[in-house]
């Protein structure tokens, strides 16, 4: 990384040291950096648990690793996995399962599946954020398997919205200077904010998807998600959506239903794989589990619930 790749924006943040920046991406200088392709019309996202397949009633990163790969590996690109990282006292992380190993093993997730991590920087002004420690910890998931990082454009609050644009490009430009192929995903619930910063991300969150579908069931009645489809605007040729009817902040899709068969969960999921951008579904819709479970007993209740082995 050279500081003429950075520098203009780093002067529209008023950051002139150029000394503690290439301290930083000096520390980085001898990582072997391995790109992955960039999304196409196969690419879709798994939302797993790192901690949801248990062995002995202990989370088990080998088992869930082992049953990925032999279950969803065939058709599933990207994991994006949560309740992950091992800083449990730092807050702009996603929650630890304390029994879960150091996300440094999750490079024998890589050889198979492509990896979104989380950044939540939860800065409330501008005085709690220190931009380079935070831009470290975007690089280090980088260094470790991430291809696309979702950012959650809320956890910047009390900066302002032009800042926040002038630090989603720096990080644009840091991940796709490391890996090309690598995708800023930008996050926020109020659809009229997240297009704010629509020029910065590469793929685009669309968080009111799911209560459209909902309300379509529940009305039995299309109308509304088909003018809302209508109003979905192309993105650049090299952007797109991401879509989805459950995802980590929110339960399952299907805990929203009235009806929760098979032929509505199907159907559900059908609106989601048709749609413009990557689509991403929940584990624990595909598998059924509300919970961690033990391996076995997962691979029992597939068998024996027709309901489940069929959603599935």
């Amino acid at each position: 990384m050279k500081w003429e790749t950075i520098e203009e924006v780093l002067l529209e943040l008023g950051e002139t040291s150029q000394e503690k920046w290439e301290r930083l991406f000096e520390k980085w200088s001898d990582h072997r950096w391995h790109d992955h392709e960039r999304p196409s019309e196969k690419t879709n996202v798994l939302l797993v648990d790192a901690g949801f397949i248990l062995t002995d009633g202990r989370a088990n990163l080998e088992a869930l690793h082992q049953w990925l790969a032999d279950h969803v590996q065939t058709t599933v690109s990207d994991l994006y996995l949560v309740s992950l990282f091992p800083y449990q006292t730092k807050q702009q992380d996603t929650a630890i399962d304390s029994r879960v190993q150091l996300f440094e093993d999750l490079g024998r997730f890589t050889d198979e599946f492509d990896l979104i991590y989380e950044m939540t920087p939860e800065a409330w002004n501008e005085s709690q954020l220190d931009l380079v420690t935070v831009t470290d910890e975007l690089i280090e998931r980088l260094a470790y398997g991430a291809t696309k990082i979702r950012v959650h454009v809320e956890s910047f609050r009390g900066i302002e919205p032009e800042r926040v644009k002038h630090i989603l490009k720096l990080w644009r430009t840091i991940m796709h200077t490391y890996k090309p192929n690598a995708q800023l995903i930008v996050a926020n619930e109020r659809v009229d904010s997240v297009l704010n910063f629509e020029e910065e991300a590469d793929v685009v969150c669309h968080f009111d998807l799911s209560s459209h579908v909902i309300l379509a069931f529940a009305q039995a009645n299309v109308t509304r998600l088909t003018d809302w489809a209508r109003q979905v605007h192309s993105l650049r040729a090299n952007q797109t959506y991401f879509n989805f009817l459950s995802s980590a902040e929110r339960d399952p899709f299907e805990k929203n239903l009235m009806d929760t068969n098979p032929d509505v969960i199907l159907a559900a999921h059908s609106v989601l794989l048709s749609l413009q951008g990557i689509p991403l579904i929940d584990y624990r819709t595909l598998f059924g589990v509300s919970q961690p479970v033990e391996q076995e007993d997962l691979v029992r209740a597939l068998k024996r619930d027709p309901d489940r082995l069929r959603v599935y």
